[in-house]
């Protein structure tokens, strides 16, 4: 396995640093590798992060859904567009956080991300704030970019899963069952629209009974532009809105808790091609948590990936 580690270089680590503190556009291109920064004042609010006991969950939580470029609630039109067109190979997430509103001197390494030439995301992983990696997976596909099967680990947890797929209603209905597990109620089902977007998920569990439910609503340029989850009774648990530049990059998320609460806003900056230079994260009151910002690795490129098995 080819793995490079753009921070290697600390003069490197020190250019990011300095470029954020001073917030500033930077654009770096070190032997192949483009690096994006962007900050930005016109949002930024004085606060102050109370950080108690027990909402360790909350903030893994926050970084697993701000640090990667990856955004599996996307289209299959949107993901082909974005990480096969561009021909992304391997993309790095760094994060700045902002205690008592304030941006830290030295940013934090938090996610890796590997894809193949057809775009599909191969490999993530997960770094805690110490640098150590706390969950990493792998990803194996079908020919119809199904996930077939998924491999890793998470804290002492090991991750192993090998899916199975099934077309009902002449493939409008698609349904995925675990190939390890011994309960043949559990199972996931999809529904798909004219142009083969999931417009829902529904969740069954070991007893078959619905776990929980997600809605994808898009628009006529296939764009998801709402993420609802239901709980098992029916009431949105949580949802996601999307909104859009002139070019189709998505430029904001906002993510609403139950009773419609605002939870997350996420603000998004990209380079001419649509690759994500940065993302913010604000809390429901714009107060600024953290910024990422992401290095790339292209196929083609002077560092791209030149082993048998990436190539057509």
């Amino acid at each position: 396995m080819v793995f490079f580690s753009p921070f290697r270089d600390l003069g490197l680590l020190l250019l990011i640093n300095k470029a954020l503190l001073i917030h500033s556009p930077l654009m770096y291109h070190k032997k192949g590798l483009l690096l994006y920064l962007y900050t930005s004042l016109h949002r930024m609010k004085k606060s102050i992060l109370l950080i108690l006991s027990g909402i360790l969950m909350i903030i893994t939580l926050i970084i697993f859904t701000s640090a990667q470029i990856y955004n599996e609630d996307f289209s299959k039109a949107q993901k082909t567009n974005i990480y096969k067109s561009n021909k992304v190979w391997m993309a790095y997430g760094w994060t700045f956080y902002y205690p008592k509103g304030v941006q830290e001197k030295k940013g934090k390494k938090t996610s890796f991300e590997r894809f193949d030439r057809e775009g599909n995301r191969t490999e993530e992983i997960y770094y805690d704030t110490k640098g150590n990696p706390n969950f990493s997976c792998q990803f194996l596909y079908d020919e119809s970019g199904n996930t077939i099967k998924k491999m890793g680990g998470s804290g002492d947890e090991v991750i192993y899963e090998k899916w199975n797929y099934t077309a009902l209603e002449g493939g409008k209905t698609i349904e995925r069952k675990s190939e390890y597990k011994k309960s043949k109620n559990e199972k996931w089902i999809y529904t798909f629209d004219s142009r083969n977007n999931i417009v829902s998920e529904s969740y069954y569990d070991i007893n078959g009974t619905i776990s929980y439910k997600w809605d994808f609503f898009y628009d006529d340029k296939q764009q998801v532009t709402e993420k609802k989850e239901y709980d098992s009774y029916g009431n949105v648990y949580q949802k996601w809105v999307y909104k859009y530049d002139e070019k189709g990059n998505n430029i904001e998320m906002r993510h609403y808790v139950s009773n419609n609460l605002l939870h997350r806003i996420y603000d998004m900056k990209y380079d001419k091609k649509g690759n994500m230079k940065s993302k913010f994260t604000f809390d429901k009151d714009e107060n600024i948590v953290n910024l990422t910002v992401f290095v790339y690795q292209f196929y083609d490129g002077l560092h791209s990936a030149r082993s048998v098995g990436n190539k057509k």
